[in-house]
């Protein structure tokens, strides 16, 4: 099987180590990403195997050299104390004097 890249959404543990939301990339088998993604736990980054032939004869890109294409960024919600938000959902108020 070839392996594939992928990235923690959550924590947990992955033989002894702990991977978390922190963690660099990793590679896992694809059945390994199947069982990880199936639990919520893992996104696709790339796939190590692929071996896309690069060669200086291909067609040039359509993007104007002007005004190159920039990645997208993905933005995330803040985290948040567990204990905060349970609080705040049962309607108890805090005092912060």
């Amino acid at each position: 099987m070839k392996d594939v890249l992928v990235k923690a959404k959550k924590s947990f543990y992955l033989g002894k180590a702990v991977k978390t939301r922190r963690s660099e990339p990793f590679e896992v088998t694809e059945h390994e990403y199947k069982q990880l993604s199936a639990k919520g736990l893992v996104d696709l980054v790339t796939s190590n195997t692929d071996t896309t032939p690069t060669s200086e004869t291909s067609e040039p890109s359509s993007a104007s050299p002007a005004d190159p294409a920039s990645p997208g960024k993905t933005v995330t919600a803040p985290e948040t104390d567990a204990t905060e938000s349970v609080t705040r959902s049962r309607g108890k108020k805090s005092s912060s004097v």
